[in-house]
């Protein structure tokens, strides 16, 4: 049987507990927003190629298999995650049509980038998972529904299966229901669970693990070792796209 552990030890668990929740949710997060910057840089090279017809209809499955063969072990770039990322690319191309204006705009106080009539929260559309993404592109119509929802969804750190209830609930509609200091309310360690639980249908460990990479991807480990800033997500969007292009020309 475990001894109870004294008032003072107890604390000092949930202090460490605490912190080390805090810093997976840093971690995972970090990650994410790697991963979601290669993903629309991968929709725009895929867009760029399959749209203008100097692909063959087969060419996304190929490519996928092809990934599969040299890359063993890294999920998430079948040929209908692939065509996500198109979708991601084609859908949220006003940010790399404005780019510059984004970057320069980013550290605004609300973290909010005018591009045209739109004001796109940067700072949550980097904060949610792929998966999220995808669901809120496939369930949504409106630009600002779309924005409603990424929000929403960085606010209250939502699951995917979460994010799924709130879209079928209308919750855009009926905002005036929903209380507003709902996180507030959640213990700091909990809230860093949830962040934590927000990424579980992410492939970033997969995106992450170059265990089985194989020692003859000279590209794969220079693309690796390249840190792009991490406070600004459109830099990193920037970066991959031309990171890209630069790799299907050389």
């Amino acid at each position: 049987m475990e001894d109870k552990l004294s008032p003072k030890y107890n604390a000092a668990v949930q202090q460490i507990k605490t912190a080390i929740l805090r810093s997976q949710a840093k971690a995972l997060a970090g990650i994410n927003q790697e991963q979601l910057a290669l993903y629309y840089g991968i929709g725009r090279f895929i867009s760029q190629n399959s749209r203008a017809g100097f692909w063959g209809k087969d060419a996304i499955d190929t490519i996928s298999r092809q990934l599969s063969s040299e890359m063993p072990g890294l999920r998430g770039f079948s040929p209908r995650n692939l065509r996500n990322m198109r979708t991601f690319y084609e859908q949220w191309q006003v940010l790399d049509n404005n780019l510059a204006d984004a970057s320069a705009k980013s550290a605004d106080e609300n973290n909010l980038i005018p591009l045209g009539l739109l004001a796109v929260p940067i700072v949550a559309f980097f904060s949610i998972g792929f998966s999220h993404h995808v669901l809120i592109l496939s369930k949504t119509k409106t630009i600002e529904e779309r924005k409603y929802y990424i929000q929403l969804c960085a606010d209250l750190q939502l699951s995917h299966e979460a994010l799924a209830r709130k879209i079928a609930e209308d919750s855009f509609h009926n905002q005036w229901k929903m209380p507003n200091n709902f996180i507030a309310t959640i213990p700091e360690y909990k809230q860093a669970f949830r962040a934590i639980q927000m990424f579980k249908d992410e492939y970033l460990l997969d995106y992450i693990n170059v265990e089985q990479l194989g020692e003859r991807d000279e590209d794969i480990r220079r693309v690796c070792a390249t840190r792009l800033p991490a406070s600004n997500g459109c830099c990193h969007i920037q970066g991959k796209s031309r990171e890209i292009e630069r790799a299907s020309s050389g």
